[in-house]
Protein backbone atom coordinates (compact mmCIF):
# COMPACT_ATOMS: atom_id res chain seq x y z
CA UNK A 1 0.00 0.00 0.00
CA UNK A 2 1.38 3.62 -1.16
CA UNK A 3 1.80 6.01 1.52
CA UNK A 4 -1.50 8.42 2.34
CA UNK A 5 -3.60 5.83 0.78
CA UNK A 6 -6.76 4.44 2.46
CA UNK A 7 -6.84 0.85 3.39
CA UNK A 8 -9.43 -1.21 1.89
CA UNK A 9 -12.60 -2.36 3.67
CA UNK A 10 -12.74 -5.37 5.23
CA UNK A 11 -14.92 -8.23 2.95
CA UNK A 12 -18.29 -8.81 4.23
CA UNK A 13 -18.77 -12.24 5.14
CA UNK A 14 -21.43 -12.50 1.80
CA UNK A 15 -18.54 -10.56 -0.52
CA UNK A 16 -15.62 -13.22 0.85
CA UNK A 17 -17.84 -16.54 0.25
CA UNK A 18 -18.95 -15.18 -3.31
CA UNK A 19 -14.97 -14.71 -3.84
CA UNK A 20 -14.13 -18.23 -2.54
CA UNK A 21 -17.26 -19.74 -4.85
CA UNK A 22 -15.66 -17.94 -7.87
CA UNK A 23 -12.67 -19.32 -7.22
CA UNK A 24 -13.65 -22.60 -6.73
CA UNK A 25 -15.95 -22.61 -9.86
CA UNK A 26 -12.87 -21.43 -11.73
CA UNK A 27 -10.64 -24.15 -10.44
CA UNK A 28 -12.72 -25.92 -12.51
CA UNK A 29 -12.58 -24.36 -15.62
CA UNK A 30 -16.15 -22.21 -15.22
CA UNK A 31 -15.45 -18.79 -15.55
CA UNK A 32 -17.30 -15.41 -14.51
CA UNK A 33 -18.71 -15.32 -17.90
CA UNK A 34 -20.07 -18.76 -17.37
CA UNK A 35 -22.04 -17.90 -14.18
CA UNK A 36 -23.59 -14.70 -15.24
CA UNK A 37 -25.02 -16.86 -18.58
CA UNK A 38 -26.32 -19.44 -16.10
CA UNK A 39 -27.38 -17.53 -13.38
CA UNK A 40 -29.31 -15.01 -16.09
CA UNK A 41 -27.50 -11.47 -14.87
CA UNK A 42 -25.16 -9.73 -17.04
CA UNK A 43 -20.98 -10.13 -16.51
CA UNK A 44 -20.21 -6.71 -15.41
CA UNK A 45 -22.86 -7.94 -12.51
CA UNK A 46 -21.16 -10.91 -11.14
CA UNK A 47 -17.80 -8.22 -11.20
CA UNK A 48 -19.78 -5.95 -9.39
CA UNK A 49 -20.96 -7.95 -6.69
CA UNK A 50 -17.38 -9.86 -6.54
CA UNK A 51 -15.64 -5.94 -6.14
CA UNK A 52 -18.91 -5.19 -3.49
CA UNK A 53 -20.05 -2.52 -5.80
CA UNK A 54 -23.24 -4.37 -5.98
CA UNK A 55 -25.02 -6.24 -2.76
CA UNK A 56 -25.59 -10.04 -3.07
CA UNK A 57 -29.21 -9.82 -3.46
CA UNK A 58 -31.35 -13.45 -2.06
CA UNK A 59 -32.69 -13.45 -5.62
CA UNK A 60 -29.29 -14.11 -7.26
CA UNK A 61 -27.87 -16.09 -4.53
CA UNK A 62 -30.90 -18.53 -4.63
CA UNK A 63 -30.38 -18.83 -8.65
CA UNK A 64 -26.72 -19.47 -7.62
CA UNK A 65 -27.92 -21.79 -5.83
CA UNK A 66 -30.16 -23.50 -8.32
CA UNK A 67 -26.87 -24.13 -10.74
CA UNK A 68 -24.37 -24.86 -8.90
CA UNK A 69 -25.95 -26.47 -5.28
CA UNK A 70 -24.24 -23.71 -2.95
CA UNK A 71 -26.74 -23.02 -0.02
CA UNK A 72 -27.84 -19.62 -0.67
CA UNK A 73 -28.25 -18.52 3.09
CA UNK A 74 -24.59 -19.50 4.04
CA UNK A 75 -23.26 -17.40 0.73
CA UNK A 76 -25.31 -14.30 2.04
CA UNK A 77 -23.26 -15.05 5.72
CA UNK A 78 -26.45 -15.90 7.05
CA UNK A 79 -24.80 -17.27 10.28
CA UNK A 80 -28.56 -18.36 11.46
CA UNK A 81 -30.54 -19.05 8.68
CA UNK A 82 -33.87 -19.47 10.72
CA UNK A 83 -33.10 -15.76 11.98
CA UNK A 84 -32.30 -14.12 8.55
CA UNK A 85 -34.48 -11.65 7.62
CA UNK A 86 -35.97 -12.31 4.15
CA UNK A 87 -37.10 -9.48 1.50
CA UNK A 88 -38.54 -12.44 -0.55
CA UNK A 89 -40.06 -15.84 0.00
CA UNK A 90 -39.94 -18.39 -2.28
CA UNK A 91 -42.84 -21.24 -2.81
CA UNK A 92 -41.61 -24.54 -2.97
CA UNK A 93 -38.25 -25.48 -4.68
CA UNK A 94 -36.04 -22.86 -6.07
CA UNK A 95 -36.77 -24.77 -9.10
CA UNK A 96 -40.40 -24.31 -9.32
CA UNK A 97 -39.29 -20.55 -10.18
CA UNK A 98 -41.72 -19.21 -8.07
CA UNK A 99 -41.18 -16.00 -6.15
CA UNK A 100 -43.54 -14.33 -3.26
CA UNK A 101 -43.39 -10.24 -2.81
CA UNK A 102 -45.17 -7.98 -0.74
CA UNK A 103 -47.77 -5.65 -2.27
CA UNK A 104 -48.36 -1.93 -1.06
CA UNK A 105 -50.78 0.89 -1.91
CA UNK A 106 -47.76 3.54 -1.83
CA UNK A 107 -43.57 3.46 -2.50
CA UNK A 108 -42.15 2.70 0.66
CA UNK A 109 -38.35 2.60 2.03
CA UNK A 110 -36.62 -0.22 3.59
CA UNK A 111 -37.42 -4.30 3.95
CA UNK A 112 -40.51 -5.04 3.04
CA UNK A 113 -41.33 -7.26 4.61
CA UNK A 114 -41.23 -6.19 8.61
CA UNK A 115 -42.59 -2.50 6.97
CA UNK A 116 -45.15 -0.92 8.90
CA UNK A 117 -47.59 -0.17 6.28
CA UNK A 118 -47.48 -3.60 5.34
CA UNK A 119 -50.82 -5.03 5.39
CA UNK A 120 -49.95 -8.93 4.71
CA UNK A 121 -51.12 -8.97 1.27
CA UNK A 122 -48.66 -10.76 -1.24
CA UNK A 123 -48.86 -11.91 -5.02
CA UNK A 124 -46.77 -14.96 -6.30
CA UNK A 125 -44.65 -13.99 -9.50
CA UNK A 126 -43.02 -16.23 -11.96
CA UNK A 127 -41.42 -16.61 -15.19
CA UNK A 128 -39.88 -13.41 -16.94
CA UNK A 129 -40.78 -11.15 -13.78
CA UNK A 130 -38.58 -13.20 -11.81
CA UNK A 131 -35.72 -13.24 -14.31
CA UNK A 132 -35.99 -9.41 -13.97
CA UNK A 133 -36.17 -10.06 -10.17
CA UNK A 134 -32.31 -11.36 -9.64
CA UNK A 135 -30.73 -8.29 -9.54
CA UNK A 136 -33.04 -5.93 -7.64
CA UNK A 137 -31.93 -4.82 -3.85
CA UNK A 138 -35.39 -4.99 -1.41
CA UNK A 139 -38.10 -5.94 -4.17
CA UNK A 140 -41.81 -5.39 -4.26
CA UNK A 141 -44.73 -4.63 -5.89
CA UNK A 142 -46.54 -1.83 -5.67
CA UNK A 143 -50.41 -1.31 -6.57
CA UNK A 144 -50.23 1.99 -8.73
CA UNK A 145 -52.98 3.75 -7.13
CA UNK A 146 -53.82 6.74 -10.28
CA UNK A 147 -53.89 6.96 -13.87
CA UNK A 148 -50.18 7.80 -15.10
CA UNK A 149 -50.39 11.60 -17.16
CA UNK A 150 -49.03 9.56 -20.28
CA UNK A 151 -51.15 6.28 -20.08
CA UNK A 152 -48.12 4.18 -19.52
CA UNK A 153 -49.88 2.97 -16.21
CA UNK A 154 -53.26 2.90 -15.13
CA UNK A 155 -54.70 2.34 -11.76
CA UNK A 156 -54.27 -0.47 -10.03
CA UNK A 157 -51.93 -1.93 -12.11
CA UNK A 158 -49.35 -3.76 -10.25
CA UNK A 159 -45.44 -2.68 -11.04
CA UNK A 160 -42.24 -4.62 -9.70
CA UNK A 161 -40.67 -2.00 -7.72
CA UNK A 162 -36.46 -2.36 -6.70
CA UNK A 163 -35.14 -0.08 -4.28
CA UNK A 164 -31.83 0.21 -6.37
CA UNK A 165 -31.39 3.51 -8.34
CA UNK A 166 -30.97 2.82 -12.08
CA UNK A 167 -29.83 4.90 -15.09
CA UNK A 168 -31.56 3.03 -17.56
CA UNK A 169 -34.88 2.78 -15.50
CA UNK A 170 -38.37 5.01 -17.58
CA UNK A 171 -39.83 5.47 -14.02
CA UNK A 172 -37.98 5.96 -10.70
CA UNK A 173 -39.45 6.25 -7.37
CA UNK A 174 -38.35 9.69 -5.62
CA UNK A 175 -38.57 10.91 -2.45
CA UNK A 176 -39.55 14.49 -1.26
CA UNK A 177 -39.61 15.68 2.13
CA UNK A 178 -41.09 12.31 3.68
CA UNK A 179 -43.48 11.07 0.70
CA UNK A 180 -42.45 8.87 -2.46
CA UNK A 181 -43.94 8.62 -5.41
CA UNK A 182 -43.18 7.65 -8.95
CA UNK A 183 -41.78 10.11 -11.66
CA UNK A 184 -40.13 10.17 -15.07
CA UNK A 185 -36.57 12.33 -16.21
CA UNK A 186 -37.93 15.37 -18.13
CA UNK A 187 -35.25 17.42 -20.00
CA UNK A 188 -36.51 20.60 -18.75
CA UNK A 189 -37.38 20.63 -15.47
CA UNK A 190 -35.54 17.23 -14.43
CA UNK A 191 -38.74 15.29 -12.87
CA UNK A 192 -42.01 14.62 -13.97
CA UNK A 193 -44.78 13.57 -11.58
CA UNK A 194 -46.55 10.52 -12.45
CA UNK A 195 -49.60 11.80 -11.53
CA UNK A 196 -50.56 15.52 -12.00
CA UNK A 197 -50.74 17.74 -8.92
CA UNK A 198 -47.93 16.31 -7.23
CA UNK A 199 -45.78 18.54 -5.46
CA UNK A 200 -42.35 18.26 -5.55
CA UNK A 201 -39.25 19.82 -3.21
CA UNK A 202 -36.08 20.03 -3.26
CA UNK A 203 -33.84 18.01 -2.38
CA UNK A 204 -35.38 15.14 -4.38
CA UNK A 205 -33.68 11.96 -3.53
CA UNK A 206 -33.84 8.59 -5.77
CA UNK A 207 -35.38 5.91 -3.77
CA UNK A 208 -35.47 2.98 -6.21
CA UNK A 209 -36.99 2.13 -9.83
CA UNK A 210 -39.78 0.54 -11.74
CA UNK A 211 -38.35 -2.98 -13.01
CA UNK A 212 -41.46 -3.61 -14.78
CA UNK A 213 -45.73 -4.11 -14.84
CA UNK A 214 -46.41 -7.91 -13.74
CA UNK A 215 -49.82 -7.37 -14.13
CA UNK A 216 -52.55 -5.04 -15.51
CA UNK A 217 -56.01 -4.45 -14.60
CA UNK A 218 -58.38 -5.25 -16.83
CA UNK A 219 -59.06 -2.17 -19.20
CA UNK A 220 -62.00 -1.45 -21.52
CA UNK A 221 -59.02 -1.15 -24.12
CA UNK A 222 -56.50 -3.53 -25.05
CA UNK A 223 -53.32 -1.95 -24.22
CA UNK A 224 -50.28 -1.44 -26.47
Amino acid sequence: MSAGSEPSPPLTPAQRRFLELLQRLASEGITQQEVARRCGVPPQYVSDVKGGRRSLTELFARRIDEEFGVDYEWLRGDTEPSQSGRSVRMGGRARSNLIRLPVFPNPIEGEPYSHPSWDGSEIDLCGAAVTRLITADLPYVLRFGAHDRVGRLRKDDLVLISQASSQDAEIHVLQSNKTLFLARRNRASGWEPLVRGKRMLAPLIVRGHCVGIVWGSLHDQPRD
